[in-house]
């Protein structure tokens, strides 16, 4: 995986939206880019989940991030984030962590990852599942996660 700079945003910040122009924003689409190797992967990668398009916005989730922690190091996170890039220049407009549950340092890492696994467009809301047959609604003008089952 490249280097990717450490942003200047605290961890804390991971509990809001992040809005296009976050340094935060770009570190993350860039580590996304990334992403993880055969040879790092300690579990089957998950299956791609199909991007949904509106007609200025495609919204997807990128499996695999760079966070950084309170110590000023970083750490992976894989899936839990949806992303939204304008179509058109390929800007990102925002990230949004579902489900910011803190780690359990006594765990494996690669057990506490919970991918996405479909989203649905309606209603000036996303829906989104994952792996634990959690669903979310991320309503798009607010920003706000809600858990629906």
């Amino acid at each position: 995986m490249s280097p990717v700079a450490r942003p200047s945003v605290p961890p804390s910040r991971l509990r809001r939206p992040m809005r296009a122009g976050s340094p935060l924003v770009a570190a993350l689409a860039l580590a996304w880019l990334g992403g993880a190797t055969v040879a790092e992967a300690k579990r089957a990668a998950p299956a791609p989940v199909a991007p949904v398009m509106s007609p200025r916005v495609k919204y997807s989730a990128p499996p695999f991030l760079v966070v950084p922690a309170d110590d000023g190091s970083s750490r992976r996170q894989n899936g839990g984030f949806v992303m939204a890039e304008e179509r058109a220049s390929g800007r990102i407009l925002w990230l949004v962590q579902l489900d910011p549950a803190p780690r359990d340092k006594d765990l494996e890492q690669d057990v506490q990852d919970v991918f996405v696994t479909a989203l649905t467009l309606a209603r000036g809301a996303l829906l989104v599942d994952d792996e634990r047959g959690r669903r979310f609604r991320l309503d798009l003008a607010s920003l706000r996660v809600t858990k629906v089952r």
